[in-house]
């Protein structure tokens, strides 16, 4: 795996968090969602638990009660509280996000794809971060033009296959955490969202005509890349991401 790390501070963070995010911080978390972690599921609350229940396949189920309980566990870390005191609530656009008391301490994000989970929190802000895995079956190039805009969809269209795919990818994951980050999921379409890639020296930027001054708060954090899998982190502008793990 190949990582950004000039993004990230060093030496990582212990594990589980101990204190506040500091204000100028994004802290980022990875975990793998297919290790055995009986020790969670007392954590999720009821409702956490029904939805649980419902998965069809073990896999599935398992995977949710890690997710869950990870995000609480962190959560509990940095609020301070008990993880399973930590409290959720759905945003006006459905995100995910603490209850009024909380939220007004702390913003995270969480996104999973297969196996893999990825975390987010942040004190200056909200935040937003996207992981994806995608098949080999699944054909990005027909999906291009539902999530890139026409400058966009030129430049990828000039790219050879194995890096046209990685565009795409990257592409896909940059405007999921916009997306994820301003709470208003599909309410912007995303073939209307330009994204400017960031590469280890500075973050990338967003443009969105219909609203200039929400693109402009914004920064592209790009995070890992590699065997088919590609995340991203977006948040404010000028902002130190450090990578916990």
């Amino acid at each position: 795996m190949i990582l950004n790390r000039q993004f990230f501070a060093q030496p990582p963070a212990p594990n589980p968090a101990p204190a506040p995010v500091p204000m100028g911080e994004v802290h980022v978390w990875r975990a793998s969602l297919d290790r055995s972690r009986a020790d969670l599921a007392p954590l999720l609350s009821e409702a956490e638990r029904e939805r649980a229940a419902a998965y069809r396949f073990d896999r599935d189920r398992e995977r949710f009660v890690a997710a869950r309980g990870r995000l609480r566990q962190l959560l509990g870390g940095y609020l301070g509280v008990d993880p399973s005191a930590v409290a959720f609530s759905a945003g006006r656009f459905g995100k995910p996000e603490l209850d009024r008391d909380q939220a007004a301490r702390l913003q995270f994000n969480v996104s999973h794809s297969a196996g893999s989970a990825l975390f987010a929190f942040c004190c200056a802000g909200p935040v937003g971060v996207d992981v994806e895995r995608i098949s080999p079956r699944v054909d990005l190039a027909q999906l291009a033009p539902a999530f890139l805009t026409d400058p966009e969809f030129e430049q990828v269209r000039r790219l050879a296959n194995g890096k046209a795919n990685s565009a795409l990818l990257r592409h896909w994951t940059a405007k999921e955490a916009f997306l994820k980050a301003v709470g208003v999921g599909l309410n912007i379409a995303p073939s209307e969202l330009e994204v400017a890639f960031g590469n280890a020296e500075s973050p990338g930027a967003f443009r969105y005509p219909k609203h200039r001054a929400l693109a402009d708060l914004f920064a592209e954090y790009p995070l890992y890349e590699c065997e088919g899998e590609c995340a991203t982190l977006v948040a404010i502008k000028g902002l130190r991401v450090v990578w916990c793990e």
